[in-house]
């Protein structure tokens, strides 16, 4: 694990270019014990922007997996890396890093479209200090279950492309209705928290808001 975080921090220094900063390492088997089953991007469509690469490129995964899930493409630019035997872990964590700032943004929106129903129910609405807070918090956690499921080198210029998905199964979604209660839900309803459990179920059913 030392190791893992030595590259981590070697390669936000030192790799410009590949993501920027690196974001928290992930547990391995933290993130195996809760994988879900193989998913595996098509590659017959091509990206628009990379000669010869997956769609998967441009679109970060769109289409794949469930309603809930979130996928993020990583890259690092093989000119810019000083050790090429890397060049994977710096686009993962440049994958990594992106995901958390999406878990962050989803959550805040699902905050702050909830407080409308806090609203109509008469509940105190939830502040912009327990919406960072569980934000963050979330993503902290549920990130160790992200998976890496596709990656592409360009055999023109050796840049190195993953793509990583972080499932929103049954264990994560509990994980957010637990935090949102423990941080934003202390002395509401109980109108407030059954709505709340409805709106982590959409999430599951429709995806995230938006």
């Amino acid at each position: 694990m030392k190791t893992h975080i030595g590259w981590a921090i070697a390669l936000a220094i030192t790799m410009a270019g590949c993501g920027g900063t690196a974001s928290t390492p992930a547990s391995p088997a933290a993130g195996e014990a809760q994988a879900p089953a193989p998913i595996v991007a098509a590659n017959d469509q091509k990206s628009v922007t990379v000669k010869g690469a997956p769609s998967w490129v441009d679109n970060s995964g769109e289409g794949l997996g469930k309603p809930g899930d979130l996928f993020a493409s990583g890259a690092c630019d093989a000119r810019r890396a000083k050790d090429r035997n890397l060049l994977k872990t710096a686009a993962q964590e440049d994958a990594r890093a992106k995901l958390a700032l999406a878990v962050k943004s989803r959550v805040s929106t699902l905050h702050k479209n909830f407080n409308r129903a806090l609203s109509n129910l008469g509940d105190k609405q939830i502040n912009e200090s327990d919406i960072e807070q569980t934000s963050r918090s979330f993503a902290d956690t549920t990130l160790t279950g992200v998976r890496f499921v596709e990656s592409w080198k360009d055999p023109e210029n050796g840049d190195v492309y993953v793509l990583a998905i972080l499932p929103f199964d049954a264990g994560a979604a509990k994980e957010l209705q637990e935090q949102i209660e423990a941080r934003a839900l202390k002395g509401a309803s109980g109108q407030a928290h059954e709505e709340l459990a409805k709106e982590i179920e959409k999430i599951k059913k429709d995806g995230w808001p938006k």
